[in-house]
């Protein structure tokens, strides 16, 4: 239906009619006269440039409302744009009376006294509608989060019992990892064929209510007001239109943070679904299924992940028809596909010959020779005095008989902090003597790479794999990856200076520090900055010793010896290595082009090249911490004052952790950090525009921003509440969507942050293309071409001139061209 702006009229609605769309502008108040209206909410962020069908695929019924109920009055004192979709579902008749502003309202009331009172009951019962709405939609995702999850460990079990070597794609499954040794260790009862009970049992905690972050009182006081006698009402509201007006303004605001919730909680439940079963993304039905796919070598019978399958499909066919007949929405999934692939499945793993083990890994009984009594080995290698030894031995004893190793009783953590101080000295004596006498020795590389000590602590299966693993290099200097003991040997080598402490202060400003408190002379900084022992000292004291207990597993329990209770996955998957890494920063760089580029400015007096700026690529120097672990560090920017060095990169050597999502927060930290030193003191000096400045800007000044809506700027509320308002930690999670989501064309960001992002971290020339027709994306990408095309032409117009003064310009200059050209 078209209703003419500006004009007042009755308007007939046909049944299966939009009456107005979320996003259009709302300048009428309108009474559903009569027949009755489905009223719809999308889970679309942003409406720019989205049309009506579009729209309405992505919205969901919440409620119908009959008649002599005020249509979207509420959006006439807020935000102007109408929050919700209205579709006839039967023929209607809706009165519109032209209000373009407050000033009109008050003079429609002041004409027609009764509509004072009829617009907060028709708010009050909207609310009403809206969190009965919500409530039920967290109830559904409830269901669907301990499906998932419950589905997630499940997966862990089949993969204990039948041993496919197949790893799930989806973040989703870390969790359950731990969970499934938390119920083993509370010897709680698991089930190792299919069981549906078990999986709609909730074994995980949940914690997503959002109806409990709805004002209750206001809840209760309008629920109230619309059982007040109607004229006393009417006597109230009509006494004086600033009562009336703050009523509806209120009641506006209450609303809309219900709808705000609703909008989040629709978003929700699609990442729920999308997560048990999707097409085009990893699923939980994928990972099942190409894990039955290497089940056919499974010694038994595996009608276990063909029920599983099954039993998902069942369950999504089941939420398409809950969302279809209650919230008018149809899921874009194809339930024959997903049937057709459990059946071809299920033909697959019928074709196997049963109890066929052959290839199945038999686990090698004993250890290797060499690892008979590991600790004593190191201990008498180190040539640490005797106390220190003994102190060791004794704790260690200790430790090995201790039921619950991650105890915080008193004695544990007295026992675990001994040895930590003693592991560190038995480390620093052991790598040096193993770089003076070029040890090749296999024991003492796996103490000085993945901090293997004793053999008691380790299962053997895990022992073999240590050992075997110790074969392969765990180091890559073409591409700055490198193992702790490689990393610590160019240190005391003078390859690589020391990295910062815990002030940021390196190893000569720690020196520049004694000078002025007169501890060291001028005279000494010679022998100070030669000093190999004292350079290895540092790094270990300042850089490992604090990194390896924050990239491990467990902080609080920390122990910095390898033992089976933190190892959560196969060591052999744990392992990152250089080209896991690699694979992940180039998957950040296919995205992000320039993420490791900067501005350097650079000259050749020789040639008469005064000053030139250039972009240079650095990419970050990697340290891989000797740990089982799950956290990573961006732990330096630059490497010194000299803003040409590489980063610092600090990674766990085993993880459980997904790769890609460690080194995306790494590089978006790296960013940001990197932006700061080279900006400066101006690095939030909004007249300087940067990436740090222009986002501070936007952080700051949300709140006054008009062209952010209420429900964006509550947005970014909650996200500086998520991130304790750490500006750096706000940006991160952005950079993070930009990556995963923005650079698809899903649009989860405001306009200001993809501005920003799209300026300062600009896509591959490639996704600049192909989101080239994207409504959300073509200025941006224009005013970016233009800018280019300006780049080129400046450093082309410079470069000629050297070219007249006979001078040949250098490669870096040559590079910086070809960057602005190509990229």
């Amino acid at each position: 239906m078209i209703i003419e702006p500006g004009t007042n009229g009755s308007y007939a609605v046909n049944a299966g009619e939009s009456v107005f769309f979320e996003g259009q502008n709302a300048n009428s108040i309108n009474i559903l006269a009569k027949g009755k209206v489905d009223v719809y909410i999308s889970s679309l962020e942003d409406l720019e440039g989205i049309d009506a069908k579009k729209l309405m695929d992505k919205s969901y019924r919440l409620f119908s409302i009959d008649k002599n109920i005020f249509i979207g009055s509420n959006d006439l004192f807020l935000s102007k744009k109408h929050t919700l979709s209205y579709r006839a579902s039967e023929d209607s008749i809706i009165f519109c009376y032209y209000a373009d502003g407050i000033h009109a309202i008050e003079e429609l009331f002041s004409q027609k006294n009764e509509y004072s009172t009829y617009i907060v009951n028709s708010i009050s019962k909207i609310i009403e509608a809206s969190y009965q709405g919500l409530k039920e939609l967290e109830q559904l995702i409830k269901f669907l989060s301990v499906l998932a999850d419950n589905l997630c460990l499940f997966f862990w079990i089949l993969k204990e019992k039948h041993g496919f070597a197949y790893e799930p794609l989806h973040s989703a499954f870390s969790d359950s990892m731990f969970k499934l040794q938390e119920m083993k260790d509370d010897n709680i009862s698991l089930p190792y064929s299919f069981e549906a009970d078990f999986l709609e049992c909730r074994h995980f905690e949940y914690d997503y209510f959002p109806s409990e972050e709805i004002d209750k009182l206001k809840m209760n006081y309008y629920s109230h007001v619309s059982l007040i006698n109607a004229d006393l009402k009417k006597q109230f509201f009509n006494e004086n239109f600033m009562i009336s007006q703050y009523h509806c303004t209120d009641s506006s605001l209450l609303l809309e943070s219900i709808l705000f919730k609703t909008k989040e909680a629709f978003k929700v439940a699609e990442q729920y679904i999308a997560l048990l079963y999707s097409e085009q993304e990893p699923c939980i039905f994928e990972d099942f299924r190409k894990a039955g796919l290497q089940m056919k070598e499974s010694i038994y019978d595996s009608k276990d992940i063909t029920e599983v399958l099954q039993y998902i499909v069942n369950k999504v066919k089941n939420m398409a028809a809950i969302f279809k007949n209650d919230y008018d929405n149809i899921l874009p999934i194809d339930i024959r596909a997903a049937e057709e692939k459990v059946n071809q499945l299920a033909a697959v793993l019928e074709s196997k010959t049963p109890n066929t083990p052959k290839n199945i890994d038999i686990p090698r009984e004993g250890i290797p020779e060499e690892l008979n009594n590991s600790a004593e080995k190191i201990l008498a290698y180190s040539n640490i005095p005797k106390e220190s030894c003994d102190l060791f031995m004794s704790s260690l004893k200790a430790f090995r008989g201790l039921k619950d190793k991650m105890s915080d009783d008193e004695k544990v953590r007295k026992l675990r902090k001994d040895m930590t101080t003693v592991f560190f000295e038995v480390y620093e004596a052991v790598l040096k003597r193993v770089i003076v006498e070029n040890n090749q020795d296999k024991l003492l590389h796996m103490f000085l790479t993945y901090s293997y000590m004793d053999e008691k602590l380790l299962s053997s299966n895990n022992l073999w794999t240590l050992y075997d693993l110790s074969e392969r290099p765990s180091s890559d200097e073409s591409s700055s990856v490198f193992s702790m003991q490689s990393w610590l040997q160019l240190i005391y080598n003078k390859e690589r200076d020391p990295s910062v402490n815990g002030f940021a202060m390196d190893y000569f400003d720690v020196f520049r520090e004694m000078r002025k408190q007169g501890t060291i002379k001028e005279h000494e900084k010679a022998a100070y900055d030669n000093n190999r022992d004292g350079r290895l000292s540092f790094e270990i004291e300042n850089m490992f010793k604090s990194n390896h207990k924050l990239c491990s597993r467990q902080i609080s329990t920390y122990f910095p010896i390898l033992y089976d209770d933190v190892i959560i996955k196969d060591l052999d998957k744990a392992l990152l290595t250089p080209k896991k890494i690699n694979d992940a920063i180039q998957k950040v760089l296919d995205v992000d082009f320039s993420a490791f580029h900067r501005q350097i400015s650079y000259f050749n007096m020789k040639k008469g090249i005064e000053k030139e700026i250039i972009m240079q690529s650095i990419r970050p120097d990697i340290i891989l911490m000797p740990t089982y672990g799950i956290n990573a560090f961006m732990w330096q920017e630059i490497s010194g004052r000299v803003r040409n060095t590489p980063g610092r990169f600090i990674l766990p050597i085993f993880t459980e952790g997904n790769i890609e999502d460690m080194v995306q927060r790494l590089i978006g930290t790296f960013r940001w950090e990197l932006c700061k030193t080279m900006m400066g003191l101006s690095w939030n000096d909004i007249s300087l525009k940067s990436l740090t400045s222009e986002y501070m800007d936007y952080l700051q000044f949300f709140k006054k921003n008009k062209d952010i809506s209420e429900e964006g700027k509550e947005k970014i509320k909650n996200q500086l509440k998520k991130y304790r308002n750490i500006s750096k930690d706000v940006f991160v999670s952005d950079y993070i969507i930009w990556l995963n989501y923005e650079a698809k064309g899903t649009i989860r960001l405001n306009k200001f942050t993809r501005e920003i992002l799209y300026k300062h971290c600009p896509f591959s020339k490639e996704i600049r293309q192909t989101l080239l027709s994207h409504p959300s994306f073509t200025k941006l990408a224009t005013q970016y071409e233009n800018n280019r095309v300006l780049q080129v032409k400046n450093h082309e117009n410079r470069y000629a001139k050297y070219a007249l003064d006979g001078i040949t310009i250098d490669k870096e200059m040559i590079d910086t061209l070809e960057f602005f050209k190509n990229f």
